[in-house]
């Protein structure tokens, strides 16, 4: 008994000291100063890999602003990647939602705690009841699956999904959602039918289209002007790249027609650097308060801190020096991105690739560590 416990001890000492000794050395790393060349190195070397045809990347490192394209946008065209090539920037399309949604609350026109079956239309009908409210929706807590089995068995286009889903799909399992559970507010279920709902009742509130408040909320004050919420007939867009599989075939765009405001927003690094500025930077921009508001913790009780639309690791950012990392990433059938922000250290990266691939996460948080401790040259 006494050996097994010396072992358990010599164990627990092991992993404390190589904790430590991690802890230590990723919060003395000397300043080389050449940050860009570690960029192109880390961005070159996901391209050579075969992780994505081509990459936008972002970093801003308190006032300097780092945006660079890499690889290829279009491979059968040899189109390179350009500072405004348009992305799919899939699920980061929540937390434009959830912005969206702290304006509404600013302004007196929604509240948190405002329940779902306020808002929803007449032509819906009965639904069972059941207390979920707006927070539910907007911190994936209300118990809603990803996608439901009713929704799903109407997807029936693999590569293009939520092509051909209506409105009377969504209005007919809210009647009968079967595979629905209770709210959670300890283990909270990714949904993107909530987070989609929650854009649907954006619009029966304010009487316009997500596409219309996306516009005139947060593009128009900071000056996107290459991001939109996608619209049949945008694939003629110049700019837009071109999404790939891990055969390296090119993969149809996808086309939202109900539950968008849940992924359907596309946009370049040229603006993405904007987002994230206006994020990162606290009086930076005409949205500065409700980004703020969007940013705080709201349900500690949960195992996976987030605010509204984002994700908060504060397991890493502990680990590493960095602070909190305030995060979102986001994945279609042809592109994945990321985006991250640490306010401690002022630093945040965007990854923008043209395909879906985990490793794009990798990529961003290896840029986020590497920009916290590096600085860019003089020449930069």
């Amino acid at each position: 008994m006494k050996i097994v416990l010396y072992v358990l001890l010599g164990i627990i000492v092991l992993v404390i000291g190589i904790f430590g000794y991690a802890f230590f050395k990723l919060n003395n790393i000397k300043d080389t100063r050449d940050l860009e060349i570690r960029i192109d190195k880390m961005s070159l070397s996901f391209i050579e890999k075969s992780h994505s045809p081509g990459l936008g990347i972002v970093v801003i490192k308190g006032d300097d602003v780092f945006i660079k394209g890499y690889g290829k946008r279009n491979v059968e065209q040899n189109l390179l990647v350009e500072p405004n090539t348009i992305f799919e920037i899939g699920s980061i399309s929540k937390t434009f939602t959830t912005l969206l949604f702290q304006q509404f609350i600013n302004e007196g026109k929604l509240n948190l705690n405002d329940p779902l079956v306020k808002f929803l239309p007449e032509e819906v009908g009965n639904i069972p009841k059941d207390s979920v409210t707006l927070f539910h929706l907007a911190t994936h807590t209300s118990g809603y699956p990803g996608i439901p089995v009713a929704i799903l068995n109407q997807m029936k286009d693999s590569l293009n999904p939520y092509n051909g889903l209506t409105m009377n799909h969504v209005f007919d399992y809210l009647k009968n959602p079967s595979d629905k559970g209770p709210i959670n507010l300890e283990e909270p279920e990714y949904s993107n039918f909530g987070m989609g709902l929650l854009g649907n009742i954006l619009e029966w509130k304010s009487k316009k289209t997500y596409a219309e408040l996306l516009e005139e909320m947060v593009l128009k004050p900071i000056e996107m002007k290459s991001t939109y919420f996608q619209t049949i007939g945008k694939e003629t867009d110049p700019n837009l790249a071109s999404g790939y599989n891990e055969e390296n075939k090119s993969t149809p765009h996808w086309n939202f027609q109900v539950l968008g405001a849940a992924g359907a927003i596309r946009s370049s690094p040229v603006d993405m650097a904007k987002y994230l500025k206006a994020n990162l930077i606290k009086g930076s921009s005409p949205i500065s308060r409700p980004l703020g508001q969007t940013h705080v913790s709201c349900n500690s009780e949960s195992s996976s801190p987030q605010g509204l639309g984002w994700w908060i690791d504060d397991v890493r950012g502990e680990i590493t020096g960095m602070g909190d990392i305030i995060w979102h990433n986001g994945g279609t059938g042809g592109f994945s991105s990321y985006i991250g922000f640490c306010p401690k250290t002022k630093v945040g990266v965007v990854v923008l690739a043209n395909r879906y691939t985990e490793e794009t996460d990798k990529l961003a948080v290896r840029l986020l560590l590497e920009a916290s401790n590096i600085s860019f040259s003089k020449k930069h």
